[in-house]
């Protein structure tokens, strides 16, 4: 920067106004842009100003500094002129000194000093979105975060897994998908084409992707929101879709859909409403994750070793509900215990027993009395009355009710 005692300023000797506008003198407004100029106000770059002091009250001082300059038109000597010159600088020097920090990075300004971020409600032009891009979404009246793949997340409205395609082939996007997996530590999961034949329990199940997923690729997979960019008309599968219809996933042929609700043990609980039924990329549904029960993962239920004919009975002294075997079956109906062999059956408490031989087509009255209930013949039937009031049916030597 020039020394200012040694640049020849000499104000004008002209009236500071012009009587014929009222506006200060062109000769006037040279004089104090050649002073702007000297002392150094055009040399100072953006990057300088950003750097201006924050701290005082920089209005004040810039007001003062321009009292000063006015005071000039009192047309005071050249020494006493450059005097004001030179402590003018000084001051413009001091305030240079200075400093002010860097902002740093936008994550430095949010956390010391941005108090929130207001988004454009209606962003023109229209968004592109990629990785890290978030806009206001102002249809379904949340922010949109670009994500990769393309694939865009409403805050607040959606939940994703970012997870790994191992089916060998690539998944397209709405169709159904399976937990099969994790990526050692890399904290990732991996999921395949659902199926839901009751084969695999429903646990597994994970929602619907979001995007076209390559195999051996990442994707998001949504189980709770809304899937758009698909066939919702139900043509791919052999169905006509409406809007409003719940689908369920199709335990025929997995990573498919289908609006019929399935048999058990297939998996039985709709996951998803068509929300608009269209073709080509227009159709949308709405995911909502949700397991099909059991009985066997009620926490009052416990099945164990299950075999065909069981029963269930609920055991008090465990509180819970059991499976069980027929022959054990006969001791919850207050028969007796035992295994009944060459025709034999075992009634009553397992104290006492019924004691009288069975014929073909007979219809006897019986008295308690120790021991065993035969028949006389495997094949016999009838019925007989317990002194109690039961009525007892046998056909083929096989008790069929007590009533």
């Amino acid at each position: 920067m020039p020394d200012p005692l040694n640049v020849p300023l000499t104000p004008p000797r002209v009236p500071f106004t012009d009587p014929r506008t009222g506006n200060i003198s062109r000769e006037w407004y040279m004089f104090f842009f050649s002073l702007f100029r000297t002392v150094g106000g055009s040399s100072q770059s953006l990057n300088d100003l950003q750097k201006a002091p924050l701290q005082g009250d920089l209005i004040a001082q810039t007001t003062e500094l321009s009292k000063q300059i006015e005071s000039l038109a009192a047309e005071p000597s050249p020494m006493q002129l450059l005097a004001q010159i030179a402590d003018i600088q000084n001051q413009l020097d001091a305030l240079k000194l200075q400093v002010r920090p860097e902002l740093g990075s936008m994550a430095s300004v949010q956390q010391d000093n941005t108090r929130f971020i207001g988004y454009s409600l209606e962003p023109s032009p229209d968004v592109v979105y990629s990785p890290g891009v978030t806009a206001w979404n102002s249809d379904d009246g949340t922010l949109d975060v670009g994500l990769y793949g393309g694939s865009v997340l409403q805050v607040g409205q959606e939940n994703h897994y970012y997870a790994k395609n191992t089916s060998g082939a690539t998944i397209v996007n709405g169709s159904p998908v399976m937990f099969t997996g994790t990526v050692g530590a890399s904290g990732k999961l991996t999921f395949g084409l659902a199926v839901a034949d009751g084969s695999v329990p429903s646990e597994y199940m994970m929602g619907a992707v979001t995007q076209d997923v390559a195999n051996n690729a990442f994707g998001y997979v949504t189980s709770f929101g809304l899937v758009r960019g698909f066939n919702t008309t139900g043509t791919p599968v052999g169905e006509v879709w409406a809007d409003g219809d719940l689908l369920y996933f199709d335990p025929a042929t997995p990573g498919t859909w289908t609006k019929f609700k399935p048999a058990a043990p297939s998996i039985t609980v709709p996951v998803a409403v068509v929300v608009n039924a269209a073709s080509g990329g227009a159709g949308s549904i709405f995911m909502r994750m949700e397991l099909s029960e059991s009985l066997s993962s009620l926490q009052d239920v416990n099945i164990a070793s299950v075999a065909n004919n069981h029963t269930l009975v609920y055991k008090l002294a465990n509180n819970r509900w059991e499976n069980r075997a027929p022959v054990d079956a006969r001791e919850d109906l207050g028969l007796g215990t035992g295994t009944p062999t060459n025709g034999q059956i075992l009634i009553g408490n397992g104290t006492k027993f019924l004691t009288a031989s069975v014929t073909a087509g007979a219809n006897i009255a019986v008295t308690p009395g120790a021991g065993s209930l035969t028949i006389a013949t495997t094949g016999a039937s009838g019925s007989f009355t317990a002194d109690s009031g039961e009525t007892i049916t046998v056909i083929d030597g096989v008790i069929t009710s007590i009533v």
